[in-house]
């Protein structure tokens, strides 16, 4: 860099976005051109489901459009020759020759990586909002709030569901019930969060999500998975989270002693909801049905609605919430509308990466969030006034970042 330049953030986030979409696009070559060969090994011309694979997730002229992000979400839409679907755990027994890991039925590793790239800039913009719109306004309200983005979320699924835009199935009870830990994991979390924003700011709770990766190992190799990460996937994980930790450790007091105990909980709600989705996803009775991953989604939101709206009926300050909104400002609503819809994504983006890959990749992008915001307070301050062991640790961080990348683009981590 040139003296007295500086990088500003939207230019970090446009090469890591352009990055991790070169990787896909390089995976998808690869990945396309492996199947084939081994298809005209074996004679087998038209078991080469390749093209018919990536045409369906990603259509010409329309790589980007809402017909295929709903294929992407929708498990029968990718399957190989032998109709195993994705997240059913089965292995594939098609015409191809059988080798390491499901590749001929794993999602696109473009859509993976945009994911990820998509979340961490939809996370770093919501955490904005949210500190912006809660200390400029003293909106202290996270129960009311988090309902009222549990609802748009459930009001823009049934619009695009009564438009035909997206399959959805209607609410299942037996479905519910199996989701229902993870609806009250989700919902309570995210309060924990909002409550952290507005009574009692610190950076124990961006600290706490850089374990998340590790506090979903524990769960994973606890409890057991139908794909239990390797001991190398283990260690490149733990080496991550750990990595990511010192730049924040220096911001974590704080004069409030609740803030020591919702943390851990924090931390304990959001790992044991990405494995629970996980664990649901992977053994889903046959009884109910051909369920896809915005059915999950879908369930898990009404359940919270619900959860959420008796947990407002018990807290005395919750018809506060309708008094005290400067609902006559358009800069107010506005704050309101952004601060809910991008809530609503990124519990979207976090639902479908525990659903189509795993918790820990789920956890993963949690640490890439923070990550860019250390990175871009790096950028913002002398490079000179940083420690060596911050500077040393963040390097780890993202070059294991970078590394799980790279495999996840290669699909060698179907083991995560």
């Amino acid at each position: 860099m040139l003296p007295g330049a500086q990088l500003s953030p939207e230019t970090v986030f446009f090469f890591l976005f352009f990055f991790f979409f070169f990787i896909g696009k390089a995976a998808e070559r690869q990945e396309l051109n492996q199947g084939c060969q081994r298809t005209r090994s074996t004679g087998h011309i038209s078991s080469c489901v390749f093209p018919e694979i990536l045409s369906s997730r990603f259509p010409a002229g329309s790589a980007w459009s809402l017909q295929g992000w709903v294929t992407f979400l929708t498990p029968t839409a990718a399957k190989c020759s032998c109709s195993v679907p994705v997240g059913s755990g089965g292995s594939c027994k098609g015409s191809l020759a059988p080798h390491p890991g499901p590749a001929c039925c794993s999602p696109a590793a473009a859509a993976y990586l945009l994911t990820a790239t998509l979340y961490a800039l939809a996370a770093m913009l919501s955490d904005f909002l949210r500190r912006l719109f809660i200390t400029q306004y003293q909106y202290t309200y996270p129960a009311p709030l988090v309902l009222a983005q549990v609802l748009l979320t459930l009001l823009v699924l049934q619009s695009l569901r009564c438009l035909g835009c997206v399959p959805l199935r209607s609410y299942s009870l037996r479905l519910g019930e199996l989701l229902l830990v993870p609806s009250l994991c989700s919902s309570f979390h995210t309060v924990l969060g909002l409550w952290a924003v507005g009574s009692a700011p610190s950076g124990l709770f961006n600290l706490t999500q850089c374990l998340v990766p590790i506090a979903c190992l524990a769960w994973t190799h606890g409890l057991g998975t139908q794909r239990p990460p390797s001991v190398r996937v283990s260690l490149l994980i733990t080496g991550i989270s750990l990595g990511s930790l010192l730049p924040g450790i220096q911001s974590t007091h704080s004069e409030d002693s609740l803030v020591y105990l919702y943390a851990p909980l924090s931390l304990f709600l959001e790992s044991l909801y990405l494995f629970w989705l996980q664990k649901v996803w992977e053994r889903l009775p046959s009884g109910i049905g051909n369920i896809s991953m915005l059915d999950i989604h879908y369930t898990v939101t009404v359940n919270s609605s619900l959860v959420l709206g008796f947990f407002c009926l018990l807290q005395l300050d919750s018809p506060q919430a309708l008094i005290q909104g400067s609902w006559h400002s358009l800069l107010f609503l506005g704050y309101l509308a952004g601060l809910l819809a991008l809530g609503s994504i990124v519990r979207l983006l976090l639902c479908v990466t525990a659903l189509r890959s795993s918790a820990v990749t789920s956890a993963v992008m949690e640490v890439a969030k923070v990550d860019l915001v250390t990175l871009r307070s790096l950028v913002q301050c002398s490079l000179g006034s940083t420690s060596s062991p911050v500077l040393t640790s963040f390097f780890i961080s993202t070059s294991g970042l970078l590394v799980y990348c790279y495999q996840l683009a290669l699909n060698q981590t179907h083991l995560v």
